[in-house]
């Protein structure tokens, strides 16, 4: 970075404090201010990472103060019924989880064969959306079986996921390709850029949403995947023209689809 110019009109390089240890490396001036720009970094992340938490402790309160003024005007046989109440909602959520892992329909399919063309930031963002995905599934009771493919231990996006707690959701993961699992003729890829809306969901219809976090949108990317295997593949688009409210962005997050 350049700060005041100086004698000439040239640039000067702009003087940050010396950071702790610096003193003590033997490096030439070009590594010592990559070494200066790594630790910025590190200590940018740091507070983020501080920051978040502070955020999620300051939710947690707000929830429970929220609580807390919810009950404080009940008597105790009214807080007694709401806890059992809370209880038998938490078992009936797992024991809906364990049945659309057994026998859920329709299936959907998360794609993340894309990880390659994303930069971390967004493996990252596709984590924390197959997450919300799941979370919403779990909240609403919803019989969908929800597959997540092609998280092969090459995959970037796998570290991601495992961070999120994948390991404890109850969700198909498959190291195998979309393409390797299941017939083309019982697939509809879901893309902005398909042709035809989609109309109806039946049940018995495998439906693939790509696994692709658009920052920058990459037009194309998962209708030209679809259309390569051949086959008799459904191309599915959202009807977001005719039932979403009017100017909505087309390319949605994972757990908005």
């Amino acid at each position: 970075a350049t700060g005041r110019r100086g004698p000439g009109g040239q640039g000067r390089r702009r003087r940050y404090p010396a950071l702790p240890g610096e003193e003590r490396l033997d490096l030439s001036p070009a590594e010592k201010r990559k070494w200066r720009k790594e630790q910025r970094w590190l200590q940018k992340k740091e507070r983020r990472r501080s920051q978040r938490a502070a955020e999620r402790q300051q939710t947690a309160r707000r929830k429970k103060a929220a609580l807390q003024e919810k009950l404080a005007d009940k008597s105790e046989e009214e807080r007694k019924a709401y806890w059992e109440e809370e209880q038998r909602l938490k078992v009936a959520r797992e024991q809906s989880v364990r049945q659309a892992f057994a026998h859920g329909r329709p299936k959907v399919v998360i794609n993340c064969s894309f990880g390659d063309l994303m930069p971390a930031r967004d493996n990252k963002s596709l984590a924390s959306q197959v997450k919300l995905a799941y979370a919403f599934l779990k909240r609403s009771m919803a019989h969908v079986q929800l597959h997540v493919t092609s998280l092969e231990d090459s995959n970037p996006a796998l570290p991601y996921f495992k961070a999120v707690g994948m390991d404890g959701w109850q969700v198909h993961v498959h190291k195998e390709s979309v393409w390797d699992l299941y017939r083309t003729e019982d697939l509809v890829v879901l893309s902005p850029d398909a042709d035809e809306d989609l109309d109806q969901v039946e049940e018995d219809k495998i439906y693939v949403i790509g696994g692709l976090v658009d920052r920058r949108p990459q037009k194309k990317r998962s209708r030209t995947q679809a259309e390569a295997q051949g086959g008799s593949i459904q191309l599915r688009k959202l009807p977001l023209k005719r039932f979403a409210p009017k100017g909505s962005y087309p390319i949605l997050n994972i757990d908005v689809v």
